[in-house]
């Protein structure tokens, strides 16, 4: 080899340590893809475990990335052969074989009889929810039968709801080897995409809750069942959604509507997207909605909705102008505030799913229920972050396309808020041990779906213990 040959490999090598370029990934020779060869298990000390036991069970939410629309949005992907669907199936595949989940959560699955026949071959049955609308992709959960049995599916179906076009799977699941342990309740869901409507988030999010509450709530508190949220939930870490579903409350009126879920991004480049997000409090002065002087004057938005006026309450005048000032600046309206604290009153079908929806949503409430000036959400359910509490913080990214990185997957585990104390919650009878890390970014090319790499997501994967097996 000559000098300049020599030469120009000590450049690439420094250039790869440096982070300058993309460094290839290990185990290119024995062809495992770079999607299983640049990840690692992550463990809590003294979680790890050199096999999963009876008490033992592992549960991956993954967004691969709906075949229609892969070809709709093309500008948002590199073209070639990596995006072809059979190539993609292929590597989706062998990501499940390689990580061997007891519980399997997909969204955008608009290939689900494909999926169904190669996972019920490898021991998994299944449920699917597909979305309504334009688009042919939904949702489904696998679970593997020799490890659970279905005792109970529920789908909410949100455009019944006039909640937008989405959906979202609440499957049962009982241990085979412990027919007395806590119910598994799994929901699985891809929330609305749109940055600015926080607020309709918000409100999907109360019906997924409500429903998990209704269904996991036993008369003995003991033996309440166990609630998973897990999916593209399009919600940033620490933005005012995820401190919601964290503390289990939010004080709506304080957050700016469009910057509930975190994704809009502010003037200020900043490096990752796992840190705090901006909201009302910290982003300075909002451009306020634009409103006609008659607007004003008999209390109507531009978009129909009516404006918040606190006139017509008991609270003092210099109240009902700070928070008449506050609706304002941050965007809010009546019908807004209503969603995103859950007391709309959007469910009157009869459908057999918004049936049990209202049956189970005890905490709902509703037209008569609502104070005007209290606009707080609240959770039925007390949830953990399984990667924060493994981690201590989220994943720098779980998605990656042209428009750039950022961290809208998780795996949420819970039970019932207490009682007598809303921030305790009873006996939770599962934790978190370990979790599946990110790739380092420059383990990825420039953007996802690649070669090797078969949606603009990241799988993320959790192994859960039962309490009493650890």
């Amino acid at each position: 080899m000559g000098r300049w040959a020599k030469r120009l490999l000590d450049i690439s090598a420094w250039r790869q340590l440096l982070g300058m370029q993309p460094a290839k990934p290990p185990c290119a020779a024995q062809n495992v893809p770079p999607c299983l060869a640049t990840r690692e298990w992550r463990w809590k000390r003294g979680g790890k475990t050199a096999e999963r036991g009876p008490g033992c069970f592992r549960i991956m939410s993954y967004n691969i990335l709906g075949d229609q629309l892969a070809s709709k949005h093309t500008f948002l992907y590199t073209g070639g052969h990596h995006m072809r669907w059979t190539v993609r199936l292929s590597l989706i595949l062998q990501e499940i074989d390689g990580h061997a989940p007891d519980v399997l959560c997909l969204q955008e699955v608009d290939h689900y009889d494909q999926l169904e026949t190669a996972l019920r071959s490898r021991g998994f049955m299944s449920h699917y929810a597909k979305r309504t609308g334009e688009y042919s992709d939904g949702c489904a959960t696998f679970w593997r039968t020799s490890k659970f049995d279905l005792c109970c599916m529920r789908s909410i179906s949100f455009s019944k709801l006039r909640l937008r076009e989405n959906v979202a799977l609440v499957v049962g699941l009982n241990f085979q080897d412990d027919p007395s342990f806590p119910t598994l309740w799994v929901a699985n869901t891809h929330l609305l995409f749109n940055p600015k409507r926080g607020d309709i988030k918000m409100a999907q999010l109360h019906k997924i809750l409500n429903l998990l509450d209704g269904l996991s709530s036993h008369g003995d508190a003991q033996k309440n069942g166990i609630a998973i949220l897990a999916g593209d939930l399009n919600t940033s870490p620490h933005s005012p959604i995820y401190n919601f579903l964290r503390r289990s409350w939010l004080e709506c009126l304080a957050h700016n509507r469009a910057r509930l879920s975190g994704q809009l991004k502010s003037k200020k480049k900043h490096r990752g997207c796992g840190g705090a997000s901006e909201d009302s409090t910290s982003a300075g002065r909002h451009k306020k909605p634009k409103l006609f002087a008659n607007e004003v004057a008999t209390g109507q938005s531009l978009n129909g909705a009516s404006a918040i006026s606190l006139a017509t309450t008991a609270e003092t005048g210099e109240r009902n102008v700070h928070n008449d000032r506050l609706m304002m600046d941050n965007q809010w309206t009546l019908q807004s505030l209503q969603l995103a604290s859950g007391k709309d009153d959007a469910i009157n079908g009869d459908s057999e799913d918004e049936r049990s929806l209202q049956s189970s949503s005890g905490s709902s409430a509703t037209e008569s229920d609502i104070d005007s000036n209290s606009w707080t959400a609240l959770s039925p359910l007390k949830l953990q972050s399984a990667y924060f509490d493994v981690l201590g913080n989220e994943p720098s990214f779980t998605s990656w396309h042209k428009k750039g990185r950022e961290t809208v997957d998780y795996i949420w585990y819970g039970t019932r808020r207490h009682s007598g104390d809303g921030n305790k919650m009873y006996h939770m009878p599962i934790e978190p041990v370990g979790v599946l890390q990110q790739p380092l970014a420059r383990m990825c090319s420039n953007r996802l779906p690649a070669r090797g790499w078969p949606s603009d997501h990241i799988l993320i994967c959790v192994d859960f213990v039962q309490s009493s097996a650890k």
